[in-house]
Order: C-alpha cells, then sequence, then structure tokens
C-alpha cells in the first residue's frame, strides 16, 4: 500500500517487497502442498495485539492434540524476541530457533530434532532465542528451512507468532492448512483483530483454513461476542471464560487442558483441540458448541 503522493523511490521500494513476497510464497507452496497430501495441520496461531492469551491458546491447543497423537505434534515458539511458551510448560530450552537457524543449510530430518525440546507429554518444542541478539540474527529464509522439515516430520505443527504480522508470521502462513485467530474481548484488541483480517486478505493469506476464538470471553467489562463478531466479520467459534485456573496454571507451567480438565475454560480449550481432530475421531466426541460443551 502506497499513498497517492508517492515518490519513485517508494513505489520501488513497494513494488520490491512485492516481488520479493511473491517469490517466498511460490517457494513455501511445495511444502504447504506436502502438508496437504500428508493430510497434517500446520496451525499458525495470530494475534493483532498482545495481552490477548495468545501464547496459552497455543500451548494448549499443542498439549491436547499431543494427547491424542503422542510424539506427533510440535510446537514453535515463533515470536523470536519476547516467546514464553517454554515457561507455560515448564520448559528451559538448552537449544532454541537460533541455534537450529545458524545450521538452517546443513539440518536434515534427524539433525533437526536435536534442537527441540521434549515435554514429558511427547510433545517437541522448538523455543525462541534467548537473547534479543540472537532474534536479530533469525532471517525468514532460515525459519521456512526449519519449518519445511517439521512439515515433513510431525502430524501436526502448531506455531505461536508475536503480535501483529512481521516478515516470520508471513513465512509460517506461507506454510499454514489453518490460520487461528485470537482475540480477547476488549475494544482494542478486536478493533485491531479487524484490521489485521483485512490484511490478511489483502496480501492473499485466504487459502487456509481460518478459525476465529475469544479469549477471556464473558467478562462484564468487555464486549458482547455477538458485537465482536459483527466488528470482525467473523463468526467465533470457540469462547474461552476468563478462569483463574488458567492464570494459576500458566504461573505453574502445567497447560490447564491438563492440570484442570473439567474448568470451563480448560473444556472451552478441548473444543478448540476437537476442531482440529480427524473426523472420525471428532464424531466419536460428538459435536461440540462454541464453548466447548457437548
Amino acid at each position: 500500500v502506497v499513498p497517492p503522493n508517492a515518490t519513485g523511490d517508494q513505489i520501488r521500494e513497494a513494488v520490491d517487497r512485492l516481488l520479493t513476497a511473491a517469490t517466498r510464497m511460490k517457494t513455501a507452496r511445495p511444502a504447504a502442498e506436502m502438508a496437504a497430501a500428508r493430510e497434517n495441520k500446520v496451525i499458525t496461531v495470530l494475534s493483532a495485539k498482545g495481552g490477548t492469551g495468545k501464547s496459552v491458546v497455543a500451548t494448549n491447543l499443542a498439549i491436547g492434540l499431543n494427547t491424542t497423537s503422542p510424539g506427533s505434534v510440535v510446537l514453535v515458539d515463533l515470536d523470536i524476541q519476547f516467546g514464553d511458551c517454554g515457561s507455560t510448560m515448564n520448559l528451559e530450552p538448552e537449544q532454541t530457533l537460533a541455534d537450529a537457524a545458524l545450521n538452517a543449510s546443513v539440518l536434515d530430518a534427524t539433525t533437526l530434532k536435536v534442537f527441540l525440546t521434549p515435554h514429558p507429554s511427547g510433545l517437541f518444542l522448538l523455543g525462541p532465542p534467548k537473547s534479543l541478539v540472537d532474534a536479530a540474527e533469525v532471517t525468514a529464509q532460515q525459519v521456512k528451512a526449519i519449518l519445511d522439515l517439521l512439515v515433513g516430520i510431525f502430524d501436526y505443527v502448531v506455531i505461536d507468532t508475536s503480535s501483529g504480522i512481521d516478515d516470520h508470521a508471513i513465512t509460517a502462513m506461507e506454510f499454514s492448512t489453518d490460520l487461528l485467530l485470537v482475540t480477547s474481548s476488549e475494544v482494542p484488541s478486536v478493533r485491531a483483530m479487524r484490521r489485521q483480517i483485512e490484511t490478511l486478505d489483502t496480501i492473499g493469506m485466504t487459502r487456509q483454513e481460518r478459525h476465529f476464538v475469544v479469549n477471556r470471553a464473558g467478562t462484564r467489562v468487555g464486549l458482547r461476542t455477538s458485537d465482536i463478531e459483527q466488528t470482525v466479520g467473523m463468526s467465533a467459534e470457540i469462547e474461552i471464560p476468563s478462569s483463574r485456573q488458567v492464570v494459576m496454571s500458566t504461573n505453574q507451567g502445567s497447560p490447564v487442558i491438563v492440570s484442570a480438565p473439567k474448568d470451563p475454560a480448560a473444556r472451552a480449550m478441548q473444543g478448540l483441540v476437537d476442531l482440529y481432530l480427524p473426523e472420525q475421531q471428532e464424531s466419536s466426541r460428538g459435536k461440540r458448541s462454541r464453548k466447548g460443551k457437548r
């Protein structure tokens, strides 16, 4: 997008960015098609603003999917500056995305696993860089090489991203079969989500299946879900209610879907997990409402 009074240099820069993005989409498409052929899922979790609980949602989704398919799920923390998926699962990765990125040109399916941190449940985590200096060295091309391998190894690749849309998030989306859009019920978060969805449409990220989640729904100070849906232009498939158990589980490093499975928030998280299970498993569980109840 360029202003009407853009200079020649500004237009040239915009065209260069467009050509770069188009090239990246072409090179990423074979991996995305491979994911579709294997019938696995690459789920990128997005939020337009910080503080929506996006990382908590991503962590619980990954843990829940791993419960049904142990050892076949990897969680990639692509919030490379301030990612905290490890702390929400009480993990301190020795090797991180930065280490894998340094070796991206020589990685294969076997050597990549050296950089993954196993969780006792069988889930694997690719943690974020340990410092901002390391994070600054990670390029989109390195992330592409890593995701290319992970798609071929795991049945489920869940990718947590930083707030907004950066180069790494775009790279992740190019590989994705699904986009999970998370907002809280505050006005700034909802308005930002509407702009994010418009941006996704503008840049052509439309082939992925989209799911919309309202986190911390039902609070007295937040918007009603019906108002959020009208503003955003999407129906919320899952409403995750506010819960003290979510805060406690995050502080303890034990996702609520495991530590307090009967909590309303955990039930809603399980409803989110069910969206991504094979149809035969979904039918055996019974259809759930968007609050995750039968």
